[in-house]
């Protein structure tokens, strides 16, 4: 998948999480993690990715794991190992190697919304929220 690809996959995925999660309005979501409606409206539109400090906030607002935001970019249970997704998500945000603080931040945001993602899908069988089949095990949690 190329850098446009994903992109899109995110904008339409933010898009549909936000509506599903109840905000009827880009600006009442856009309150909730700390940005304007017109971020908002870039990020739905695939103009931008949020701001890699926002993640924890869109994840835990709008009640969705990893997999939720980033299907089908990560879609089979090998692309769930820790090393893919972090290599993943900091290819997104363009994060340069070396930049250790950043690195580890974002290896703790992951690992704290893997273990949510494992977490429900223990509560609710396989199917994930939307109806699509799961592809994370815990065998990619590490």
């Amino acid at each position: 998948m190329d850098e446009s690809q994903i992109r899109e996959t995110l904008a339409e995925n933010l898009a549909r999480l936000r509506i599903n999660a109840g905000f009827k309005s880009q600006e009442e979501f856009a309150k909730r993690i700390g940005v304007t409606r017109g971020s908002v409206w870039k990020y739905e539109h695939g103009r931008n990715f949020f701001p890699i400090d926002k993640l924890p906030s869109v994840l835990k607002v709008l009640e969705c794991s990893f997999e939720d935001l980033f299907y089908p970019i990560f879609q089979n249970e090998k692309d769930w190992e820790l090393d893919k997704i972090f290599n993943m998500v900091k290819k997104i945000y363009k994060i340069p190697d070396g930049k250790e603080e950043m690195e580890k931040e974002l290896k703790k945001i992951i690992l704290m919304f893997e273990d949510r993602t494992i977490e429900k899908k223990k509560r609710k069988g396989t199917p994930g929220a939307d109806g699509r089949a799961n592809s994370m095990g815990a065998e990619g949690k590490e």
